[in-house]
């Protein structure tokens, strides 16, 4: 059997697929962070507590685009409707997706006015399902 790996992602907001660099893309799933610690239970017995964060419950996508006009236009118009969430979807042709609900675009992102100019976008919302 033939594994795959995860370089090529199609990557939609709002179902408007959108081209992105190679290779540029990453993200996290929504579980947040959780934190181990160790309390005492007397005579040198412990236990672990953990504790889950849930300040840190949701996904990022992150991944950068060329400086076309379209593109820079395109996430203008997203980042000004940032009280609109949007659902941004992830995948990659066969079997993995996954779908970001209640998205916005949450850096204030540079664009670079050159010729190979890129922009790195990154977009939070709901935890990934």
């Amino acid at each position: 059997m033939a594994f795959f790996t995860l370089s090529t992602p199609q990557i939609s907001i709002d179902g408007v697929n959108i081209a992105i660099v190679p290779n540029s893309c990453t993200l996290t799933e929504g579980f947040g962070a959780q934190t181990v610690m160790v309390q005492s239970a007397g005579g040198g017995a412990v236990s672990q507590v953990i504790s889950n964060d849930v300040s840190t419950n949701f996904s990022t996508v992150k991944f950068s685009f060329f400086n076309t006009e379209e593109n820079i236009e395109f996430f203008r118009a997203i980042k000004s409707q940032s009280r609109t969430p949007h659902l941004v979807q992830i995948n990659d042709g066969r079997s993995f997706t996954r779908a970001i609900a209640d998205a916005i675009v949450t850096n204030d992102y540079e664009v670079t006015l050159q010729s190979d100019g890129q922009t790195a976008i990154e977009i939070s919302g709901s935890a990934a399902v």
